[in-house]
């Protein structure tokens, strides 16, 4: 009977080891995971970006994790047995240089498989952002209360980079990046804008700007009153009832002229009268 006893001790201790060892090792038959490569392998500060993690052995894993030193993993998942899908941010103040990328799988308790890259991704480091030139602006001219694309050329612009026009009732709905010399943009003016010369401007991110003073002109708004014509101011009678001066010097033109007429006339009759007389004698 002790015997039999023993035996159904050491029955239940042998089950016992068993769990116990099924819970902690791994699964007989799961590899462990490699990791091979991964796209894009470099950033710069202020991005967020996709990464593609390439290897081997990931379709079964119930949770997926990545390190890499001061880089923000947002999101995870596995998309196939050869990839891992991961979307991460790089901060602003994320120091150039390259960093080791660490991959951890789990399949279950206890099954928890690791693989890296010593240097598996590179933070770039940022240039310095030029201020942007605008060498044109077309069209030149847009009226009052109409829409119009801005095409506005020059250098250095930005993919980000966005379009203002200076003064009241203009106003930038969007912007589309063409090149570094060429940006779209789509205004609107509004009815009650000023007609004048507006300054405008292309701004990069970090608030690099460019600006030309003379840009856009808004016409078409209401035009100026006519000058009111003033007649020429007219003579006035003297303020004790007397006639006007010009008047009066006239008159007396007028009366000595008479006045000579008048005595040519008499002058030429005494003339006729003495010539008369002398043939009578």
């Amino acid at each position: 009977m002790r015997g039999r006893g023993w035996l159904r001790v050491l029955g239940a201790v042998g089950v016992c080891v068993a769990f116990l060892l099924a819970v902690a090792l791994p699964v007989v038959g799961q590899e462990p995971v490699g990791l091979e490569w991964l796209e894009p392998r470099e950033g710069y500060p202020g991005e967020q970006l996709q990464l593609t993690l390439w290897g081997h052995g990931f379709a079964d894993a119930r949770e997926v994790s990545l390190d890499i030193r001061g880089i923000e993993v947002l999101e995870m998942w596995v998309e196939s047995d050869e990839a891992i899908q991961a979307v991460v941010f790089v901060p602003e103040d994320a120091s150039p240089g390259a960093r080791a990328v660490k991959l951890a799988a789990s399949f279950g308790p206890n099954e928890v498989f690791a693989a890296g890259l010593a240097e598996g991704f590179w933070v770039l480091e940022r240039q310095a952002a030029l201020a942007p030139v605008i060498d044109g602006v077309e069209p030149q001219r847009v009226e009052v209360g109409h829409e119009a694309e801005l095409n506005v050329f020059g250098r250095d612009f930005s993919p980000e980079a966005w379009v203002e026009v200076g003064g009241e009732g203009v106003y930038v709905h969007e912007v589309e990046f063409i090149s570094p010399e060429h940006l779209l943009a789509w205004i609107e003016v509004d009815e009650d804008a000023a007609a004048s010369w507006r300054e405008v401007a292309v701004i990069n991110p970090g608030d690099q700007a460019g600006v030309r003073a003379l840009g856009l002109q808004v016409v078409g708004g209401a035009a100026p009153a006519a000058p009111t014509r003033v007649p020429a101011p007219q003579p006035e009678p003297e303020p004790d009832g007397g006639l006007p001066l010009l008047p009066l010097a006239g008159a007396g033109v007028v009366l000595l002229g008479l006045g000579g007429a008048i005595g040519r006339a008499l002058s030429w009759r005494a003339h006729m009268t003495w010539s008369e007389e002398a043939k009578l004698q």
